[in-house]
């Protein structure tokens, strides 16, 4: 495949969706009759970005309606972007290449001074998919965990090829998420975590007491015959070993599939999550 001029692509890309209202340019989705065409659109594209065209029209529509209405009214931006091959778009891995284009000059993204927003990127060549946060708002809002969280909510639609169904969990995700922050309750990892560990701190340290103990005990020996811990005058006739049963102790290998997904920073800032859908 022939590389684009990354730079000046996603800047024409992104201006020519985000940055003119009227203008009469394909939105990457299908029209209503349901081919490929370019549409005309009357309003500003400025939440969805679907490049891949994996909606149809109205699904887009009511996405892109649905992303607004959340970014606005809550003051985070939320968008969904999907790409044939995000690695035409930037440098780096599918994490980075999101942050490359979400601060794009002239992108639009993010809402207010800190640009808070959250961005899901699907790459459809090898199925990435990235998930970046930016701005102090949305950090509060999606925190590591917050996002580990919340990757669990769009990920299964996703690998079903439900497009529709994991893009509007999403949304509906980062509505409640936006929704607690503001109210001072955002989603955190609940207390039973600490007690895990708590507990788990006090075994090592009883386990250690112990070991010192018994390291302590020079004076006592195992005796393998049963005839040494005979005391006064018993005098056994005969005696012999029996053999009962032998533990078997299995451990059950995990088999890893690929699929797993992790958590990263970026030299842009910000913080988001990636792996595969």
């Amino acid at each position: 495949m022939k590389r684009k001029a990354i730079p000046l692509l996603v800047v024409l890309t992104l201006v020519l969706f985000l940055s003119v209202p009227a203008m009469a340019a394909g939105y990457g989705g299908r029209n209503e009759t349901g081919d490929n065409s370019e549409i005309r659109a009357g309003g500003q594209m400025r939440y969805v970005l679907d490049l891949s065209d994996l909606l149809t029209f109205s699904q887009w529509e009511r996405l892109e309606n649905r992303a607004a209405e959340i970014s606005q009214r809550l003051g985070c931006g939320v968008y969904i972007i999907t790409l044939d091959d995000y690695t035409d778009y930037g440098a780096g891995d599918a994490l980075e290449v999101t942050s490359q284009i979400y601060h794009s000059p002239g992108s639009g993204f993010g809402v207010g001074e800190e640009e808070n927003g959250i961005t899901l990127l699907l790459s459809m060549d090898q199925r990435d998919w990235a998930m970046y946060v930016y701005g102090g708002q949305a950090s509060y809002a999606f925190n590591s965990y917050g996002q580990e969280k919340l990757e669990a909510v769009f990920l299964d639609d996703l690998g079903e090829d439900d497009w529709y169904g994991g893009f509007s969990d999403y949304l509906d995700a980062c509505e409640d998420y936006l929704i607690r922050a503001q109210e001072g309750r955002p989603v955190r990892q609940g207390p039973g975590g600490y007690i895990a560990c708590s507990v788990l701190i006090a075994f090592l340290i009883a386990l250690t007491v112990c070991l010192v103990l018994k390291g302590q005990m020079k004076t006592v020996k195992k005796q393998a015959d049963a005839r040494e811990y005979a005391v006064g005058r018993l005098e056994l006739s005969e005696h012999y070993d029996r053999f009962t049963h032998i533990t078997e102790v299995r451990r059950r290998i995990e088999k890893n599939d690929g699929g797993g997904s992790r958590g990263g920073s970026v030299s842009a800032g910000g913080s988001g999550r990636q792996g595969k859908f």
